[in-house]
């Protein structure tokens, strides 16, 4: 959503960009310079509501679950809903009347971003989520 203002004495008109979605970029580009966007695998991670009751001492991405199937490899993602309304909040205040939807927007964005990453990588390689989140985590590269 963009915002249109009229610069004084010029009769022209400026986009400017949405507050909410701005705060969405800034956290988003946060969190992938702070490296929390590469998945990590943890096999100690049972359910959706063992993620949920650990989800702030658990990596934003963390992927869990895996298991071979006849048809291929399945395997859970979860994101931190925590960890990223913390993100959201050092650009937004909760106050804002869309915090909770730019939130939950964001959240969504994280999930379907690194899960389309994590299933092309498996699809291209062959290889298990595990191994791949290994070997994108920094201390082996």
């Amino acid at each position: 959503m963009f915002k249109w203002i009229a610069s004084r004495g010029s009769g022209r008109m400026t986009k400017m960009p949405d507050i909410c979605e701005h705060a969405r970029q800034q956290a988003m580009s946060q969190l992938l310079n702070a490296g929390a966007l590469t998945p990590q695998y943890r096999s100690d991670v049972t359910s959706e509501k063992d993620f949920e009751d650990r989800q702030i001492r658990l990596p934003l991405c963390t992927v869990w679950g895996e298991h071979h199937q006849a048809d291929g490899i399945q395997f859970t993602l979860s994101v931190s809903l925590l960890q990223v309304e913390d993100a959201l909040l050092e650009q937004l205040s909760a106050s804002e009347p869309r915090f909770r939807d730019e939130r939950d927007r964001l959240h969504a964005d994280i999930k379907k971003t690194v899960l389309r990453s994590l299933t092309s990588a498996v699809n291209a390689t062959g290889a298990p989520p595990s191994v791949i989140c290994s070997a994108m985590t920094p201390s082996s590269l």
